[in-house]
């Protein structure tokens, strides 16, 4: 993952702000991969100040990534018919 400094705090204020001109204009800037790439970095760290540990912030996505799993299947399974 490439590392350009301060590019995930410009695409989070930008996201805070809704601010869609300003992260339009970023995602137009920089290729997708970069754009993920400070995010995933950047929320990483956030996670394990605060949590503690990187192996409790890996407990959390983890439970965060089975939430949304949880949620997409129950989504569908009461869009689906009886």
């Amino acid at each position: 993952m490439s590392h350009i400094p301060g590019l995930a705090p410009k695409v989070l204020l930008a996201a805070a702000d809704q601010d869609f001109d300003q992260f339009f204009a970023l995602l137009a800037e920089y290729k997708p991969i970069e754009l993920v790439g400070a995010l995933a970095t950047t929320a990483y760290s956030l996670a394990v100040e605060l949590y503690g540990t990187p192996e409790r912030a890996r407990e959390v996505f983890a439970a965060m990534a089975l939430a949304a799993d949880v949620d997409a299947a129950l989504t569908s399974a009461e869009g689906s018919p009886s």
